[in-house]
């Protein structure tokens, strides 16, 4: 390491010009009121960040409030060991897979196609899973994946991969009580009952 000191690496004549040439007109105003360019600073991020509020709007989802909420959403939690005893004892040949630390995959026999054997349904969150998946959103508001998933959202995954009818799950399961949070569960299964989401697994 050199030991020169540093004012023998400035240029003084053309640092002195330099400062001559940025006060010439007197103190800048940043500097000689730096408060009222830190309140425009401030006043210039807030509009900045209602700009991309506003923006993100386009990309939110029908019920995104409720989809979102944890009060209604993580209820009535179930363990995934629990869950899946519960569908081999009523007759549901499946198995999971893991291979993250938070989710393991679900493979199912559809009846009547035995010769492909264990398919691919959903993913689960483990140890536990609530009744309602969460949805996960960004800071401006945009959907971005889940934060939680629900066994619920598995239920249906059931149902349209033709694992097992409606019938038999909410047999199982029970029905959901009927609010804002079920909507979405209800309308998804509705829609599969009269042919508007096609099988997943139509062979």
């Amino acid at each position: 390491m050199s030991d020169k000191p540093l004012s023998s690496y400035i240029d003084v004549k053309k640092t002195q010009q330099f400062i001559g040439e940025l006060l010439k007109d007197g103190t800048p105003d940043c500097f000689a009121h730096p408060e009222d360019y830190k309140s425009y600073r401030e006043e210039a991020n807030q509009a900045d960040k209602e700009h991309s509020n506003e923006m993100a709007k386009a990309y939110r989802m029908e019920d995104q409030d409720i989809l979102t909420d944890e009060d209604s959403s993580l209820v009535n939690f179930t363990n995934v060991n629990r869950f899946i005893g519960i569908l081999r004892s009523n007759g549901i040949a499946c198995k999971v897979y893991q291979d993250r630390p938070q989710t393991c995959g679900l493979y199912a026999v559809r009846p009547g196609y035995e010769g492909l054997g264990y398919q691919f349904v959903t993913s689960m969150q483990v140890p536990v899973m609530p009744e309602w998946g969460l949805l996960h959103e960004e800071e401006h508001g945009v959907p971005n994946g889940e934060a939680a998933i629900g066994w619920r959202q598995v239920l249906v995954k059931l149902v349209t991969t033709r694992i097992v009818s409606e019938e038999k799950i909410h047999e199982i399961f029970g029905e959901p009580v009927s609010t804002r949070r079920s909507n979405r569960y209800r309308r998804t299964l509705h829609a599969f009952r009269n042919g508007r989401i096609e099988d997943e697994h139509r062979n």
